[in-house]
């Protein structure tokens, strides 16, 4: 039957056709269960992040879906969905960006990561990736990721680092927070910096880096007026120029933005 829905619609009508289903799913007229698998995971996806839901923008550099989402169904789905759905063939520990971005932060932050050991804090850890370069090179990780099927996939060495996975677990001082495709995945961003803050050690030099997909571009969102599952945010460059924090390095390059900037002691927020 699913099938010959998709058939009959067209892919122009495919929207139609997803809010169709979950419609039917939400008003028990068929059971989530009864599709495929892929599929399956896929409806699960859209009826947490595209069902009834609009795209609205913030002044201060971004857009958002609305409305805005529970933390408790953001968890369930990046514990239980998440790496099913997008990430379940991403098994290589690092890979090109990876390498980019490890060598973009050594190159704009000075002697910072060869005078002393650091503590190096990856939001959204994944596959792992920039994490292995700095434990390689003898500092500390701790990585945060609420998909516990991810640490088992990329911890062959148990004793490697520290898991969390909730940011709320961090207790830490943090000399560099990492954030590669994360930021536009949380919940609240208002509530993320608060949470951040709090995280942070005041009078202490801390860098923060942030790579997200470039919400003005056609093929993110964002602008486009797409709500591209599973992103919560689309960020653009103005959000990262209003943070209350120094900025060391910006860079707009195809579909992405990559920001480095040091917080010394004031509070991060979005002015």
């Amino acid at each position: 039957m699913i099938k010959l829905l998709y058939k009959s619609l067209g892919k122009k009508n495919k929207l139609f056709a997803n809010n169709f289903i979950i419609f039917l799913i939400k008003n028990n007229i068929i059971n989530i269960s009864f599709l495929p698998a892929n599929f399956r995971n896929y409806i699960s996806g859209e009826m947490v992040f595209n069902y009834k839901k609009t795209l609205k923008k913030d002044s201060r550099g971004f857009y958002y879906v609305y409305p805005q989402f529970k933390s408790s169904d953001l968890d369930h789905y990046y514990e239980s969905l998440y790496w099913t759905q997008f990430r379940s063939d991403n098994q290589v520990s690092i890979n090109q960006r990876d390498i980019e971005q490890y060598n973009l932060i050594i190159k704009n932050t000075g002697d910072f990561f060869m005078s002393k050991k650091r503590t190096f804090v990856n939001f959204g850890s994944g596959h792992g990736g920039v994490s292995f370069l700095f434990y390689y090179n003898g500092h500390n990780v701790i990585n945060i990721d609420p998909d516990k099927n991810v640490f088992n996939s990329i911890d062959l060495d148990k004793n490697r680092w520290i898991k969390l996975s909730s940011i709320n677990d961090l207790n830490s001082q943090i000399d560099f927070f990492y954030s590669s495709h994360s930021l536009e995945h949380v919940a609240d961003i208002d509530d993320f910096l608060a949470i951040l803050n709090k995280k942070l050690t005041k009078k202490k030099s801390t860098y923060l880096f942030f790579e997200v997909p470039d919400g003005d571009h056609e093929f993110n969102g964002g602008k486009s007026g797409k709500i591209m599952t599973p992103h919560t945010y689309y960020f653009t460059t103005k959000f990262f120029e209003k943070l209350s924090i120094e900025n060391c390095y910006t860079q707009k390059e195809y579909r992405v933005i990559r920001y480095l900037g040091r917080y010394e002691n004031d509070e991060i927020e979005i002015r």
